[in-house]
């Protein structure tokens, strides 16, 4: 039994300058490794990261294509021949790739059974099976429900010699179809021991990862422009109620850590076996019990490795204190975010139910000015029952952390993520403007605001969005440093870069989101 797990490209609508950040997709590296573990023959095609480099405008001129072409993706499939395909679906921006590469699969061979997992399969869990070119979609974590998926069709093939009479009602946390229905199973419980699971990281393109690191749009951020770096979990799961996020859909709401020293051994295999040189820290939590994030600080400090690390997706203000802001600066940290979402305490408390003290972030500012460690912000506007007069108080609040130290104050417009409390108010509410699939995906990617209140109307969002951008300096800081980056390891892609910039800021180009 030959299983073959894909991250796909990427679909952006050709006048919206979309960041690629090709990284390793863990999801499906963790659910290889239980697989292997298990005797199945495994191989990880990412689509992505192998074809950064390569664009096709199509469906006449709608979007730009980022990766493989399809001709080698067929190629590659034919030779692998596998009898499982899982496709990876993290975001719902990304959901038009997914099905696409399901598309793929199955017409070059029907007798291939597809699988699907990821935040997007998990939140319409009700509608995916309607794409004809899926059989099987997972929800949440799939370590487990995909190895008793995969274990289900080999003994049943064994048996039977046709997959089609699968019995899959027992295994949790699958999503099937049965006489032309879709059946939801049970959720499966989150993973309890995240030690007893690892990265089949033998099976990443790791070259790929890190030639697109030095490609600008491809490469995550400034910290990890021109690096050899990797992204690694050290906990998975956040306990807070977020309105907006849907972050637990797949992870859930309970906060699980690896061990320490689980984490300190990945960390010194991929220095010893890659050689290292940035690590991007994905916990929605990572400072959530800050006794071990100081541990893992000191363990990286004992150890004397020359690296650094970041937190893309941000710290939570209230559970960091200033002693673990040195040690994170002394370990090796370069970057760090936190996300109040609102100046307006009122928003955070009544309508994001984030429970976040705005001004314990201000002091968080403060510490990290202090021990040079780099910080930006995290915005969001557009909440469903926000007034204008919230989102003035927003920016006020964003200049005032701006003086305070932040970088660059990142602002986006609330999306609409189906699973979340935002979404049901808006629909219950009628506030959500178009559900279609493609609009939110299209949406999603530009910024464009999806949800119309009597408060606020999509011209309003757009224009508060317009002025909350200009908080930031007319070239950002980070950007300034990625220019003298680029200029001095590559004066050719200096140039064109700048041409491109020029032309998008003489109203050549049109996206809410820059680059």
């Amino acid at each position: 039994m030959k299983v073959l797990l894909i991250n796909p490209g990427q679909y952006v609508p050709v006048k919206i300058n979309y960041p690629l950040n090709a990284f390793q997709p863990l999801g499906i590296g963790y659910m290889a490794n239980v697989l292997l573990k298990n005797g199945y023959k495994v191989n990880i095609l990412d689509v992505l990261a192998e074809g950064n480099d390569q664009e096709e405008i199509v469906e006449e001129g709608k979007y730009r294509y980022v990766g493989l072409p399809q001709e080698e993706i067929k190629k590659r499939i034919k030779i692998i021949a596998p009898d499982i395909v899982g496709v990876t679906m993290p975001f719902t921006a990304q959901s038009k790739a997914g099905h696409e590469m399901a598309r793929l699969v199955k017409e070059i061979n029907p007798k291939i059974k597809v699988v699907v997992g990821g935040s997007y399969p998990t939140a319409y869990a009700d509608t995916i099976l309607q794409d004809k070119n899926i059989d099987f979609a997972v929800r949440g974590e799939g370590e487990l429900t995909l190895l008793e998926l995969v274990k289900e069709i080999e003994g049943k093939r064994n048996k039977f010699s046709k997959i089609n009479k699968v019995c899959c009602s027992a295994i949790k946390g699958l999503v099937f179809k049965k006489d032309g229905k879709t059946i939801i199973n049970l959720t499966r419980p989150p993973l309890a021991n995240l030690d007893d699971y690892s990265v089949a990281w033998g099976l990443f393109p790791m070259d790929k990862y890190f030639e697109a690191a030095q490609n600008v749009r491809a490469s995550r951020s400034i910290s990890t422009y021109g690096k050899r770096w990797a992204t690694i979990y050290t906990s998975r799961g956040c306990p807070f109620t977020c309105s907006f996020c849907a972050g637990y859909l797949v992870m859930s709401r309970m906060w699980r850590p690896r061990s320490v020293d689980n984490v300190i051994s990945e960390m010194e295999y991929l220095i010893d076996k890659y050689k290292i040189q940035h690590f991007d820290v994905e916990d929605d939590n990572f400072t959530l019990k800050k006794d071990r994030a100081k541990e893992i600080c000191d363990k990286i400090i004992d150890k004397g490795w020359k690296i650094e690390w970041s937190t893309p997706n941000g710290i939570r203000a209230d559970t960091v204190d200033e002693e673990l802001i040195k040690k994170m600066k002394q370990s090796g940290c370069v970057r760090t975010i936190v996300a109040p979402e609102s100046g307006s305490q009122w928003v955070v408390d009544n309508l994001m139910h984030k429970r976040l003290n705005l001004n314990k972030v201000k002091q968080v500012v403060v510490w990290c000015t202090k021990y040079k460690l780099s910080v930006d912000a995290f915005f969001l506007i557009g909440m469903p029952g926000e007034k204008e007069r919230h989102i003035e108080k927003t920016i006020k609040y964003a200049q005032e952390l701006r003086r305070l130290g932040v970088n660059d104050c990142g602002f986006g417009v609330l999306m609409p993520h189906k699973g979340t409390e935002a979404h049901q108010t808006a629909v219950d509410n009628g506030w959500l403007k178009d559900s279609e699939s493609d609009v939110l995906v299209k949406g999603l990617i530009t910024g464009e605001p999806m949800i119309e209140t009597p408060h606020l109307s999509i011209q309003d969002v757009k224009r508060l969005f317009k002025k909350a951008r200009k908080v930031n300096p007319t070239i950002p800081y980070s950007q300034l440093r990625l220019a003298f980056l680029i200029l001095t390891r590559s004066p050719k892609r200096f140039i064109k870069l700048s041409i491109s910039y020029l032309i998008k800021q003489l109203g050549f180009s049109e996206g809410i989101l820059g680059t």
